[in-house]
């Protein structure tokens, strides 16, 4: 008999924006950030609520294409849905992540209100 249960575990899934403003004024753009290409998936799995700028994101890495855990802007995202994580390596990766400060979603309803919040916070911020 299988005593193992797994939980299930949600997350905002987005791409990244393939251009991106910066320098000042934004004059100038980049294709994806220094983690993420432009396009990649990305979980979205945590955000610092103080600062209204910050979502922690897992997705695969730009060069290596080994899955990855970073801070990203909130504004660099894009085509948010909510989506079940089924990836093992994924979930494996988030078991014991804790980080300080920030909050980490789990249920599908608190990826639902992260999803409304994130473009409130781009319009404010950015």
């Amino acid at each position: 008999m299988n005593d193992h249960v797994e939980i299930e575990r949600w997350a905002i899934t987005a791409n990244i924006k393939k251009e991106i403003p910066y320098g000042p004024g934004g004059k100038e753009t980049k294709i994806g950030t220094n983690h993420f290409k432009g396009g990649a998936k990305v979980y979205i799995i945590g955000a610092y609520f103080g600062m209204c700028e910050d979502i922690i994101a897992v997705g695969q890495h730009r060069k290596t294409g080994k899955y990855v855990r970073c801070v990203i802007r909130a504004n660099n995202i894009e085509k948010m849905r909510v989506k079940q994580l089924y990836s093992k390596s994924i979930l494996e990766m988030l078991k014991d992540y804790h980080p300080g400060g920030a909050s980490i979603t789990t249920s599908k309803r608190d990826s639902e209100d992260w999803m409304a919040i994130i473009p409130v916070w781009c319009e404010k911020h950015f």
